[in-house]
């Protein structure tokens, strides 16, 4: 074999090597994390948990813990999509300003063991504060 093949072979394998690295390398995802928009859940604290109830059913829970507070929340069927969470959930997670305004326009329409259910917690939260200053 003379010196000029090897040199060949050397350089065909070497550019070879080069273009599979470099294709390579171009389908690793970048390393540098993407920095999380203000007012989302960090995705890193989040996983789906599936497991299966007493009844032999899969039930679905999206668990989510930064270190500093931790949420199991149902992830259930609601009429326009999966719901994430619960009414009793959703109430604790909102202001006592838009409570006011929700209750205010459409208490009418709410049925009678939900406003006893809001009326409770929020005489509960009363009770706990009074005198509180």
């Amino acid at each position: 074999m003379s010196v000029l093949t090897s040199i060949t072979r050397i350089a065909v394998v070497g550019g070879a090597a080069g273009v599979i690295y470099t294709a390579v390398m171009g389908l690793m995802p970048d390393k540098t994390p993407v920095p999380v928009e203000q007012g989302y859940a960090n995705p890193e604290h989040v996983k789906l948990h599936k497991p299966v109830n007493e009844n032999g059913k899969r039930e679905f829970f999206l668990n989510y813990d930064n270190g500093q507070e931790a949420v199991s929340l149902p992830i259930m069927a609601g009429p326009n999509g999966p719901l994430v969470g619960d009414a009793d959930y959703y109430w604790k997670s909102i202001g006592d300003e838009v409570k006011s305004r929700l209750v205010g326009e459409s208490w009418a329409d709410i049925n009678l063991e939900t406003r006893k259910s809001i009326l409770k917690g929020e005489l509960e939260r009363m009770i706990e504060n009074y005198g509180a200053r």
